[in-house]
């Protein structure tokens, strides 16, 4: 676009000029007869076209110049935007606090396995949380409740910055269900899964129940290491 703009200029200098030396060239002879009024008024428009030409011609060359400048003037250099590790550690630790919390729920923990899909990055309908729901104790529901609105709540004011961190550290897209294990109707590994009464079990094992969340959030300051899934099979 700027060579375009260039070259445009430097036509319209160039026929300029030209105009302007050819008026100013123009011989005249003194032993012509006097002008005509028609004549006389047709060389005042001469002269005011010559005067025209040659405030173009001056404009013409502050463009010019102008652009010049513009074109040597250094850009500045665009640095990335690194995302902010304060709101990662700040998102990290509200999830690992929802988790503990699920934790703490005993027996109940078992009847609400789309609150835990939900807190594991799953795309949950209302009806199966629901459903969760009117399987607890009125007591227990509203609690549970409660957790719901703050895993919502989570998703909408931290999970933007923790992916984003994330795919930043892991040099990829990545998501929550990336750095979080829920198991549930899985194999069981010994890698990533412990049986929540401590009994040996063998890889490969269905997995029926999950009371606790698997996860590792690479670069985190709390998160950074291996915690597995407390399970039972």
């Amino acid at each position: 676009m700027n060579n375009r703009i260039e070259k445009f200029l430097t036509v319209v200098r160039k026929a300029v000029f030209r105009l302007i030396e050819m008026l100013k060239n123009r011989e005249v002879d003194d032993q012509e007869p006097l002008l005509t009024p028609a004549e006389r008024k047709f060389e005042v428009d001469i002269n005011k076209l010559q005067a025209s030409l040659e405030n173009l011609q001056a404009s013409v060359n502050a463009m010019q110049t102008t652009i010049n400048r513009l074109l040597d003037t250094p850009k500045p250099i665009q640095t990335e935007q690194l995302p902010d590790k304060v709101a990662y550690d700040a998102a990290v630790d509200a999830w690992m606090y929802l988790n503990n919390h699920l934790f703490t729920l005993g027996k109940d923990r078992f009847k609400i396995p789309h609150v835990y899909a939900l807190l594991a990055g799953h795309q949950v309908d209302d009806t199966e949380l629901k459903k969760d729901l009117d399987s607890l104790s009125e007591n227990r529901r509203e609690e549970v409740s409660t957790i719901i609105g703050n895993i919502k709540q989570f998703k909408t004011k931290h999970l933007p910055s923790l992916e984003t961190w994330l795919s930043h550290q892991m040099g990829r897209a990545c998501t929550l269900r990336d750095v979080v294990r829920f198991p549930l109707g899985q194999p069981f590994d010994n890698d990533l899964d412990e049986d929540l009464l401590g009994d040996t079990v063998s890889n490969g094992v269905k997995i029926s129940k999950v009371a606790s969340l698997g996860y590792l959030f690479h670069g985190s300051l709390n998160g950074c290491y291996r915690v597995k899934s407390k399970v039972l099979v």
